[in-house]
């Protein structure tokens, strides 16, 4: 096992907290955010992070790492920077609690994806800082849609949601993992 995985050091000795004892408090400290290339070490640790628990949770045992592989070097994560959307890296003081991406999908609309709240962070607000801070990006841009598509089992990630004023509309994609896609104006 990497040592650096088991202490919470990335491969850049940015420290981020995925030990189920460290806990964050609501208004502990406010979340700041940075855009990341998606290529970067750092991005891509995140990513393996939320990557290998949405597989887990879908598959019920370990994510195969050929399809991890596959997926973080995909077009999907490419994109995720430039004219093709953003890449956040979530920090709460000096550790790193989660992720997320918007693409551009059109003049008017925006699409969440890759939100991600490490499971040490959770409860404290940050899956809210952190979609509340790509719907402002989005709304940066210009867009006035934010749409996204998510999992039935992701009962988390739907409440979430939901709390934001996200509504249902009708499939958008054909991607075999979404069961449930929603929508927010920005207006």
């Amino acid at each position: 096992m990497d040592p650096r995985k088991s202490i919470g050091i990335s491969s850049h000795g940015t420290r981020f907290d995925s030990s189920p004892r460290r806990r964050y408090a609501r208004g502990m400290s406010s979340t700041t955010f940075a855009s990341i290339d998606p290529r970067d070490p750092l991005a891509l640790s995140v990513l393996t992070s939320y990557f290998t628990e949405v597989a887990d949770r879908w598959e019920g045992a370990s994510a195969d790492p050929a399809w991890l592989q596959q997926t973080l070097n995909g077009p999907e994560v490419a994109l995720l920077q430039g004219t093709g959307g953003d890449l956040v890296i979530a920090r709460r003081g000096e550790s790193i609690v989660g992720c997320g991406g918007v693409r551009w999908i059109d003049y008017d609309t925006a699409e969440l994806t890759a939100v991600y709240t490490f499971p040490s962070a959770r409860g404290a607000g940050i899956g809210t800082d952190i979609v509340t801070e790509l719907e402002r990006r989005a709304r940066l841009t210009g867009r006035h849609t934010v749409r996204l598509d998510t999992r039935e089992d992701l009962v988390e990630a739907r409440a979430l949601y939901a709390g934001l004023g996200y509504a249902p509309v009708p499939a958008f994609n054909t991607d075999p993992y979404a069961q449930i896609w929603l929508a927010k104006s920005l207006a």
